[in-house]
Formats: C-alpha cells, sequence, structure tokens
C-alpha cells in the first residue's frame, strides 16, 4: 500500500518483526527485490543485525535517539567508531589496553598476560575489537599469517542455528564461531586445550 502513492521515501517500521524465521528470511529476499524494483528511498527501522546487512546499503546505528554511525554494512561492522557500536554490532571480543607502536606494528596489552599485534597507529589507551569470525580455533599449533597465537581452554560452548560460539580462557575470555562439521572433527568440548589465531588486521582500535 505504501508504494501505490509512488512517494519519494518509504518509511517501514520493523514491518517483519513479528514474523516466525522462515518467514523473515522469505520476507527479506521479497523487500530487497521490491526496493530494487521500485527505486525509492527506504528508512528500514530494525533490531535485528542480520536484518540491517542484508537488506541496508547504508546502516545507521542510533543510542538513546541519537544517531552515532552511519556507513555500509561492511564500515559499520568492521570498522566501528565506537565501544557501543562494536558491541550492538556483535563484535563480542572487546578489550581496554595500552598500544604501543613499534616498526608500524601496535602492541596492545589488555591484561590477563595477553598482548595482541594490531595495524594501526594509535597508541595510549585504546579499545581492541574482534569479531568472533576472524578467530581461528585448533586443537594444535598451526602454520599461519596471524601474527597473535594464544593458547586456552574452552570454557563455554553455545549452540546456535548452524554453528557453534566457542568461549576460550587465554588469559582474557575470547569468543569465536565454528562450524558443527569442526566441532565435530576436532572434538571439542569443555575443558578442551585449544589455541586461538587472529591476524593483527583482524584487530580493528578505537
Amino acid at each position: 500500500r505504501g508504494l501505490v502513492m509512488d512517494p519519494e521515501i518509504l518509511l517501514l517500521d520493523e514491518p517483519i518483526g513479528a514474523l516466525d524465521k522462515p518467514s523473515q528470511e522469505r520476507m527479506r529476499e521479497e523487500l530487497k527485490r521490491i526496493h530494487r524494483k521500485a527505486g525509492i528511498t527506504t528508512i528500514h527501522v530494525t533490531h535485528d543485525r542480520e536484518e540491517a546487512s542484508w537488506l541496508g546499503d547504508r546502516i545507521g546505528v542510533m543510542n538513546r535517539g541519537e544517531i552515532v554511525q552511519v556507513g555500509t554494512p561492511n564500515e559499520v561492522f568492521r570498522e566501528p567508531k565506537s565501544e557501543f557500536v562494536a558491541d550492538f554490532v556483535g563484535t563480542e571480543n572487546i578489550f581496554k589496553g595500552t598500544s604501543v607502536v613499534k616498526n608500524g606494528i601496535a602492541h596492545i596489552d589488555v591484561g590477563g598476560g595477553v598482548e595482541m599485534e594490531a595495524v594501526t597507529d594509535k597508541e595510549g589507551e585504546v579499545t581492541a575489537c574482534i569479531r568472533p569470525e576472524e578467530i581461528l580455533l585448533s586443537k594444535d599449533t598451526f602454520k599461519s599469517s596471524g601474527r597473535n597465537v594464544f593458547k586456552g581452554k574452552v570454557v563455554e560452548i553455545i549452540e546456535l542455528e548452524n554453528t557453534f560460539q566457542i568461549r576460550a580462557d587465554a588469559g582474557k575470555d575470547f569468543s569465536t564461531i565454528i562450524t558443527k562439521r569442526s566441532k565435530s572433527d576436532m572434538e571439542i568440548d569443555t575443558g578442551s586445550k585449544v589455541y586461538l589465531t587472529f591476524k593483527a588486521a583482524a584487530v580493528h582500535v578505537i
């Protein structure tokens, strides 16, 4: 009905929030198809990160009525400008620490005996953010381009729809995502000793 008058801007306030998940997925595809066909600027309000990433050409994050960041989905999810935005978009691994830059690489002490490397020129008090999907989990060490390698112990396993969220203590709590096949192949369980590996470029520094 909203398209009948050929509006310049279409406002959709959580239009699929009350639907079950399969219906939501079908409607996301339909909404994207309609948007592309109609070519109308659409403001789509949602609290669902996946929905925002799927439908949005640009995403705006609001906090207490104020827009705190606007950008492409990649910019907002990969380069949050504040700790609030990082947490809101599901970064999971957020650490406050002290950064010292040596030879173009930042060495960030986040406490707990954990010092991670990052690609940034920021020094002093910083916040280091790593998305769960950027962290590789293994039972043994392996050759990798990742500059950050930490040994830890699995403290929690959460079963999701198609994956497992693994929380491991490596001096600091890290959260990562693995497939159900990977969990089975590696025989990972609570208490398992594991290695956590991620690239310096995967660390976003605020």
